[in-house]
């Protein structure tokens, strides 16, 4: 199932990942370290890394995004819910006409055991 993507997919999956990652991280450095003054390069710094990692976002999106649009498009219309659905009650249909008959067999053999055994043997 993996195989059908191609490596731009995967490479805007890490994209996004890594963004997001990065993202987080940089944004917690930012509000440590903006407010105190010895360590301002770093908050600064860390704030400049966070926007830079909103095109790295956008960019996983776009890659990542078309090719599995087109790859689940399938699943998102009406007709192939009605297809399952329609499938799925086609395949509980012939479940239960397979447990009925069996159930029906069953039942015979019970009847036909019980009938042959005489009044006789029955205890009273």
């Amino acid at each position: 199932m993996i195989d059908h993507f191609s490596p731009r997919f995967f490479l805007g999956i890490v994209f996004i990942v890594t963004s997001l990652v990065l993202g987080k991280v940089t944004f917690a450095l930012f509000l440590l370290f903006f407010r105190d003054p010895a360590n301002a390069p770093i908050g600064w710094a860390s704030l400049g890394l966070y926007i830079l990692t909103w095109p790295m976002l956008i960019l996983g999106i776009w890659w990542a995004g078309k090719e599995y649009y087109e790859s689940i498009k399938r699943y998102v219309t009406y007709r192939y819910y009605h297809e399952s659905v329609k499938a799925g009650t086609k395949k509980v249909y012939r479940k239960t006409k397979e447990l009925h008959t069996r159930g029906k067999a069953k039942f015979h053999r019970k009847n036909s055991t019980l009938s042959s055994t005489s009044s006789t043997d029955l205890p009273k």
